[in-house]
This record gives C-alpha cells, sequence and structure tokens, in this order.
C-alpha cells in the first residue's frame, strides 16, 4: 500500500478541491486517475487497485467556512465573515473579499482549511488500511484549536469582578435551567452569589476569555480550600459562549487555572459543578483527568 507523505497528500487535497472531476488512487503507488481502469497520465494501468479519493463538496466548503467564522474571537472579523456567509449567491466570492480585509483570518483560514482537509485525508487513509487488513498507523491530524484559540487571551481577576460577568452568569443559568430542574439550579447560583460576595481575597479566582477588551467569550471560577492536611482546587462554575465550545475555550480555562494553582503549590485540581455538560468529561480524560466521584439525581412526576 502507499505511503501517506506530504506530496500524496498535497496531491489528493489539489483533486479533492476540483470538484468537476472524479480522481482515483493507485494503492500501490499512490499515483491519482481521472478515472477507474486507468486513463490518467500519472496511472499505472498495470494494478487495476484503485480507490476514489475523499469527497470534497460545496456544502463541506460552506460548512467549514461557517464553522471557521463562529468561532473568530475578533467581533469585528466575526461580523464581517458571518455576513459574507449570509448571503445568497456569491457567497464564497463575498467570503473570500471579506478575508481580504482581514489579512490575519485570512492567513488563518486557509490553514484552517489545510488542516482539515488533511484531516478528512487521514481518517481515509486509516479507513484505507482497515478494510485491506492492515495495522492502523494511529495517525493524529494536527489540532485547529489552537489557531483559532490564538485570538484569545485570558486574564485572571478577583470575586469582586463576579457582578463584571453577569451576562456569562446569566446565560450559564439559563444554559442550565434548560437541562436540570429550577429549584437545584436557582439554589447552587442563588449559594454561589452568596459566597462570592462574602469571601475573603485570594479564595475564589475569576478566569475570562476574551479578545477584545468586554468582549467575554468565556469564564470559569475556582475556589482554593484548605485543610490540615493541604490544599486543593475546585472549579465551580464553567460556561461558554456555545459558538465557541468546538474550539476548546473550555479546556484552556480549565487549564489555566489548574497551572496557577499548580504555581501556586497546589496538587490537587477538581471539577465540581453540577451543570457541566456530560460530554465535557470526555475531553477533560485527554488532558490526563480521572473519574472523582459522581452525582444522581432522579425526580419523580408531579
Amino acid at each position: 500500500m502507499f505511503e501517506l507523505d506530504d506530496k500524496v497528500v498535497e496531491s489528493v487535497i489539489f483533486a479533492m478541491e476540483n470538484q468537476g472531476a472524479v480522481s482515483y488512487i493507485d494503492m500501490e503507488t499512490g499515483l491519482l486517475s481521472s478515472r477507474p481502469g486507468g486513463g490518467g497520465e500519472e496511472a499505472d494501468e498495470d494494478v487495476p487497485d484503485l480507490e476514489p479519493i475523499p469527497t470534497w463538496t460545496s456544502q463541506d466548503g460552506f460548512r467549514l467556512m461557517e464553522q471557521f467564522a463562529q468561532t473568530i474571537g475578533h467581533p469585528v472579523v466575526r461580523a464581517d465573515l458571518l455576513a459574507a456567509l449570509s448571503r445568497g449567491r456569491g457567497v464564497f466570492r463575498a467570503f473570500k473579499d471579506a478575508l481580504d480585509a482581514h489579512p490575519d483570518a485570512e492567513r488563518k483560514w486557509y490553514e484552517y482549511k489545510s488542516r482539515a482537509l488533511r484531516a478528512r485525508i487521514l481518517r481515509w487513509y486509516e479507513d484505507l488500511r482497515d478494510v485491506r487488513g492492515l495495522e492502523r498507523l494511529g495517525l493524529e491530524p494536527e489540532d485547529t484549536d489552537d489557531l483559532l484559540l490564538s485570538d484569545f487571551r485570558i486574564l485572571r481577576y478577583g470575586p469582586e469582578s463576579w457582578e463584571d460577568f453577569e451576562p456569562l452568569v446569566r446565560a450559564g443559568r439559563e444554559d442550565a435551567l434548560g437541562r436540570h430542574p429550577a429549584a437545584l439550579v436557582e439554589y447552587v447560583f442563588a449559594s454561589l452569589d452568596r459566597e462570592l460576595r462574602g469571601s475573603t481575597p485570594g479564595e475564589y479566582a475569576l478566569y475570562a476569555a476574551e479578545c477584545e477588551p468586554g468582549s467575554h467569550a468565556g469564564l470559569a471560577l475556582t475556589r482554593t480550600l484548605r485543610s490540615p492536611d493541604g490544599a486543593f482546587a475546585a472549579l465551580g462554575f464553567l460556561y461558554v459562549d456555545p459558538e465557541r465550545r468546538r474550539i476548546g475555550l473550555g479546556r484552556a480555562l480549565i487549564e489555566r487555572a489548574r497551572e496557577d494553582a499548580v504555581r501556586e503549590g497546589i496538587r490537587h485540581f477538581i471539577v465540581d459543578m453540577p451543570f457541566l455538560w456530560p460530554e465535557f468529561g470526555a475531553s477533560l480524560e485527554t488532558l490526563g483527568y480521572s473519574p472523582f466521584g459522581t452525582r444522581w439525581l432522579r425526580s419523580s412526576d408531579a
């Protein structure tokens, strides 16, 4: 089977973007042909083992542009890109024109798109090995999150700034109300608000993700708890704008809080909030976290 080197990847990307033709790859040489059974200059007609390359449609391209635009941190750039995508005819041209006005975003877009295409090719290649009974190579695509996370700064604040983040706290409360009993949600948020207003300096820390001053996309809250046997830090609140969750902003907020705790001599960091999205647990496990207890809830019908 052919080796998936950079030359093959680039040739497959070029063919994927040529949506007016269907291309096939020679499984032995990695060379492309325009149709199965030969006919292309690069295909070896003596080798019939050809496979179609991954498809890439205009719908795929639009979805990728939309995902990129929604996760951009800078509010002006994000608004310009989303406005371009809201057009009917000529949307691809409009998106390109919008990028032309923002060179940093344009550079990130082309790198983001390249990584997304490469990720699709890696998955396709591993599947081809599977079908042929070959061992999967465990190839890992480049992460696109770091590109988009570079738009954001994570800043630390004291508990006195809690009221400054009221829009994010309110959004987190509404999110929780949509998934959990109101009595539980209201109790937890009222208790949290009361504790913060009476806290001592250094007991609580707030971490906000922002691109522009005053434009916040996420908030985390930690509390340091001490006992005669030592101290630990606990995450008690986390909320990220739903459109920004796909770039790992929640993980970045948690890790910044944990790293600060480590620098302050605190070895143990726990995530202890009842309203964390269940799927977030898998994300934490990739960062080295392990389960620590659980919560159970049963609600009876009225």
